[in-house]
């Protein structure tokens, strides 16, 4: 009865660990905010803006890559700073609330995984935050489905591990090189349906939203990084650009 109540003790007290330590790291994120913005911002603000004109941005841009998702995302967030008539600051706090949440469901994947250090390892990152919350860049929104994917994979639950692992794709195709390394795995339950039908939808979604092949081919097969990126282009080769 003692030790009952011990654990039960010790776990109210880890909860309310975890959500001190959650309220910090989303403070600290959105005050990096405030800190500037970079090119990655300015891209989504020309997203949003082709996206309510009603426009394509696969035809009127070079700077949109992925599938048609994260144009939405940006588009109801423009309607919502338009609904309330605010400056850009209220578009830039939505997307790191989006962001910082991604961090949050990243963070309690691994808590789940390896502990409480773990947890705060990540969530406190240096590196994590300056990268969702100043570049502001939606890889750990993909990152953060697809590990759940991965998570619920793990325990069986086949069909909502494949629903996450498609928003995973449809919002960025970070994880596309994991998920075909996935095939050459005996560990993975169901490998050909949860490999095949994510990266199917994927390419579904451009020809629902109506792309033209040849914006297709150039603004995101043939994508190459620019020259900001000197490391990846000297290391990665060339077949693979279009993937990673």
């Amino acid at each position: 009865m003692i030790l009952s109540n011990l654990r039960v003790l010790l776990s109210k007290k880890t909860t309310r660990l975890v959500v001190i330590l959650l309220v910090e790291a989303i403070v600290l994120r959105v005050l990096m905010a405030t800190q500037g913005q970079n090119v990655d911002f300015d891209s989504y603000r020309i997203v949003a803006e082709i996206m309510h004109s009603g426009g394509n941005v696969y035809a009127e841009t070079t700077r949109y890559n992925y599938s048609p998702l994260w144009a939405y995302i940006l588009l109801l967030f423009e309607e919502v700073r338009i609904l309330f008539q605010a400056d850009i600051w209220l578009f830039r706090l939505q997307i790191v609330l989006l962001l910082a949440m991604a961090d949050v469901l990243i963070a309690l994947v691994l808590y789940k995984i390896s502990g409480l250090k773990s947890f705060a390892l990540y969530i406190f990152s240096p590196l994590v935050i300056f990268v969702s919350a100043f570049n502001m860049q939606f890889d750990n929104l993909a990152l953060a489905l697809g590990l759940s994917s991965l998570f619920l994979l793990k325990k069986q639950k086949i069909r909502v591990s494949i629903v996450l692992m498609v928003a995973s794709l449809l919002v960025k195709h970070t994880l596309i090189a994991y998920l075909l390394w996935l095939l050459f795995r005996r560990d993975v339950p169901k490998k050909g349906l949860f490999v095949i039908l994510p990266m199917a939808i994927l390419s579904l979604s451009f020809l629902v939203y109506g792309i033209e092949y040849e914006y297709l081919l150039r603004n995101v097969i043939s994508y190459r990084p620019n020259d900001a990126a000197p490391l990846y282009n000297m290391f990665v080769p060339d077949i693979f650009k279009g993937i990673f």
